[in-house]
């Protein structure tokens, strides 16, 4: 029961109990010794009061106002004119012109190296879940007709090659193939 427990363990100072005296500071013993003297010629005297007034001057308004009557008083006679040509959007563009580089001509190739059979046709199913179309090369009546739901079609190095599959299938991969249907 955790109200017997909080009553048997408090958890802070228990109401009306007394604190126990603070130890008394132990003596000091050799320590670091007194502060360092006074410099030799005395101490430099406090800066003058920046509150006392000039005799000479009148006494200012105070707060804003004082504040408002000076800008109210500033003259903008003595300032130099800002003529056109000083504006810096007046400037003439020191960037040239974007010159767009020279396209290179494509070396015209044969065939390309990359997509279409590499070795004999093959149609085969692998690990009772993936087909293999393979190497085929200007077939258009290519039908697979064994395929299942769970099946992967894998179409690889095929070129000028129409492939129907006659019922659905998980998924149609085609890899490295060059007009292909």
């Amino acid at each position: 029961d955790p109200v017997e427990y909080f009553a048997a363990h408090p958890l802070g100072a228990a109401a009306g109990a007394v604190a126990p005296k603070a130890a008394a500071t132990a003596a000091k013993g050799k320590g670091r010794g007194a502060a360092p003297p006074p410099p030799k010629g005395g101490f430099a005297s406090p800066p003058p009061d920046r509150r006392a007034e000039p005799s000479g001057a009148a006494p200012a308004a105070a707060g804003m106002a004082a504040v408002f009557s000076e800008i109210g008083n500033f003259a903008t006679g003595k300032l130099k004119k800002v003529t056109a040509d000083m504006k810096t959007k007046n400037q003439p563009k020191d960037t040239p012109a974007l010159v767009p580089a020279a396209k290179a001509n494509p070396t015209p190739t044969g065939k390309t190296a990359g997509k279409g059979p590499r070795g004999p046709p093959i149609k085969e199913l692998q690990r009772d879940v993936n087909w293999m179309i393979e190497n085929f090369d200007g077939v258009s009546d290519l039908v697979m007709e064994e395929a299942e739901k769970q099946h992967l079609v894998c179409i690889i190095n095929c070129r000028n090659t129409t492939v129907h599959i006659k019922s659905k299938v998980k998924a149609v991969n085609i890899d490295g193939c060059e007009k292909v249907n």
